[in-house]
């Protein structure tokens, strides 16, 4: 079973820009339970559509597959800074490029030790809605 609350909130601190909160958990039947926290902030930084986002969260989970009780938690953490511009901006389709750095860790308490990643990616991303809406 898992439950999320998301809240979005426009105009914050600059016309155009967006805050997000999320926070969440999860269980099972078999008592593995966990949570997760997060946050993001868009802002548009030139009048052509071009906007740099942030998000940082961090998530806590019990893992539990043979019954036997000992100290298994994962917990991680994860940044993102990302800038967008368009490309093609009409009424039915788009195209963005999009670069991102992503930075996320994860730490186990079964003896694995921690996990590091620090990924840098460039992405160009395009839609086009038809006529049928398809």
């Amino acid at each position: 079973m898992t439950a999320t609350v998301l809240q979005e909130v426009y105009s914050t601190l600059f016309a155009g820009d967006l805050l997000r909160g999320i926070v969440g958990g999860a269980t099972d039947f078999n008592q593995s339970v966990g949570g997760t926290i997060g946050g993001y902030y868009r802002v548009p930084i030139w009048n052509q559509g071009t906007y740099a986002e942030a998000y940082a969260g961090g998530s806590k989970y019990g893992r539990d597959l043979s019954g036997v009780l000992n100290n298994n938690y994962q917990q991680g953490f994860n940044a993102i800074v990302l800038v967008g511009h368009p490309l093609l901006r009409t009424l039915d389709e788009f195209a963005y490029l999009l670069f991102e750095n992503d930075y996320g860790e994860l730490a186990s308490w079964t003896g694995q030790g921690r996990d590091k990643s620090d990924a840098f990616r460039m992405t160009m991303l395009y839609s086009r809605v038809g006529d049928a809406g398809t």
